[in-house]
């Protein structure tokens, strides 16, 4: 990601924690056992996941050895 102002950081973390937070607000309001479908998602979205984090650990041990 590049960001060229001094508050884009902040603008990432807040957007990120809204996404969350309305994640969170929907699951909530489900009182039923998740259909596959939701599963598949579940599946998919964690891949990312997991993806994203593996790049940014690398990022970050990238920037510490600079």
């Amino acid at each position: 990601m590049q960001i060229a102002s001094g508050e884009g950081d902040s603008l990432h973390a807040t957007k990120l924690r809204s996404d969350l937070a309305y994640l969170d607000g929907d699951i909530d309001l489900a009182y039923a056992r998740p259909t596959l479908a939701e599963y598949s998602v579940f599946q998919q979205l964690d891949r990312k996941a997991e993806a994203g984090e593996q790049k940014l650990d690398a990022a970050m041990a990238a920037a510490q050895r600079e």
